[in-house]
């Protein structure tokens, strides 16, 4: 079922919630005053009802305008973008069909997630060939992880390979009985009652009739260009928001985001190399490993061959070892030869308070001297954010044109060990803001193992 507003906002009912597509998205620049921030725009852009939505790294308001009328119907439903991006992951892109039959004009909800952000301009609900136009837009902002969509004409318009398609339709999506609360949508300001102008216009036309038919006559020509003027600037408005919308999306797409959200705990991904290191084998089809890297991709493991053995034996060998599982893909040249074991998919941390950077320091100096060892720390800057152009300024106003400078420092990390091991070095690293990156091993020298360790540490500024 779709219920209609004056405003590119819809709302639609789902297995017994109300959720609402259609919103108005931008980024809240401070945190800390967010309801202020979305009150006074609110005001500004003559909005009454909105969200917030906490993605990863930052929050963005939501907004829409309903009339008086229908303040109570759509106070309290749920924001469809919210409910979504939360629940399918953090970059997708999807067209949900709807029952448009009953309802013509609304028969696709149109969303898109970068980087765990609601793009502003690309939550509609809207006709087949509006998605279409849609999708043209924003199909090309990058890969995607996801792309949900069933009907063909539009996931022609995705570039995306048919394995990141999921086809569910939106309703076997949103089988719960209920959400997270903070997606409602709640009156933020009350606003005008669109209708006024028109109820006013009838008032006046009834008077004139007191008055003889001339009069009724210039009234009427009076309304009419009232009505005109206000069509005018609601088509202006419209034109604005969406100029302002692909606009910050542009901010919201080179602005820098928090690195480590992303990023698996690292004490999940130092126990996942711990175990595909111990299954590592050191010689293969007698072939004889030489280096090893983990990461959160799995463990690449180099061979080359020995004296005696050939192409064929480490063909053969890595071949039975794939078929058994225990490794996940090879490949063998004239003298070198590769296997690749899996650590399956780590959990994304997400957002936490990171540490200042010298209560960190005194923890990490303080390890390695107890052990004897040392490592390096580098302070990785930050790129400066462009200047923001004039076309982007006059839309924005110069504060929302420039993209956002990172709160945190970043500092990587490295250390080398003999015969001593990552996980001996690096117990119980997950700490908020500390991401290993690569564990590399030199076993050319079977009795001596050479070990460099690498990573960041995020710290507040």
């Amino acid at each position: 079922m779709v219920d209609s507003v004056r405003d590119p906002a819809r709302a639609i009912q789902i297995n017994g919630n109300r959720f609402v597509g259609g919103l108005m998205w931008q980024m809240v620049l401070s945190p800390a005053e967010a309801k202020k921030e979305m009150s006074v725009f609110a005001q500004q852009e003559g909005k009454n009802l909105g969200t917030l939505y906490a993605g990863t790294g930052s929050i963005q308001a939501g907004y829409m305008h309903a009339e008086k009328a229908d303040l109570k119907r759509f106070s309290g439903a749920y924001s469809l973008g919210s409910v979504l991006a939360a629940k399918l992951g953090t970059s997708w892109i999807g067209a949900f069909e709807l029952d448009d039959a009953a309802y013509p004009g609304t028969g696709v909800a149109v969303l898109a997630v970068r980087d765990g952000m609601i793009l502003p301009g690309c939550d509609v609900i809207c006709s087949h060939d509006e998605a279409a136009t849609v999708l043209r837009d924003y199909a090309h902002m990058g890969a995607w992880s996801k792309a949900f969509v069933t009907d063909a004409a539009l996931r022609a318009l995705l570039p995306v390979d048919d394995s990141v398609v999921d086809e569910t339709p939106l309703a076997e999506l949103l089988t719960e009985k209920k959400y997270d609360k903070d997606f409602r949508l709640s009156v933020i300001h009350t606003g005008v009652d669109h209708r006024t102008l028109a109820i006013a216009a009838v008032a006046i036309v009834a008077a004139g009739t007191w008055y003889g038919y001339h009069h009724y006559q210039v009234v009427r020509e009076t309304v009419a260009r009232q009505l005109h003027m206000k069509a005018a600037l609601r088509r202006q408005a419209a034109q604005k928001r969406i100029a302002k919308e692909k606009a910050l999306a542009q901010v919201m797409r080179e602005t820098v985001m928090p690195p480590w959200v992303q990023a698996p705990a690292a004490d999940s991904l130092l126990a996942a190399c711990h175990d595909a290191i111990d299954k590592m084998p050191l010689t293969l089809g007698g072939w004889v490993a030489i280096q090893g890297v983990c990461d959160k991709q799995g463990l690449v493991t180099d061979y080359i061959m020995a004296k005696g053995s050939t192409m064929a034996d480490f063909d053969a060998a890595a071949r039975a070892l794939k078929a058994s599982g225990a490794a996940e893909s090879y490949t063998v040249s004239a003298a070198k030869g590769a296997i690749r074991i899996a650590i399956g998919t780590l959990p994304a941390r997400g957002l936490q308070a990171i540490p200042r950077f010298d209560d960190w320091l005194v923890g990490w100096s303080s390890r390695f001297q107890a052990l004897g060892l040392s490592s390096s720390l580098k302070l990785m800057p930050h790129p400066r954010p462009r200047a923001p152009t004039r076309e982007m300024v006059q839309v924005l106003g110069k504060a929302e044109a420039t993209p956002r400078v990172p709160w945190w420092n970043t500092y990587q990390w490295t250390f080398s060990t003999v015969n001593v091991p990552a996980w001996d070095v690096l117990p119980g690293v997950s700490q908020p803001g500390f991401v290993l990156k690569s564990i590399q091993i030199d076993t050319k020298d079977p009795k001596t193992w050479k070990w460099d360790v690498t990573g960041e540490i995020y710290v507040k500024n």
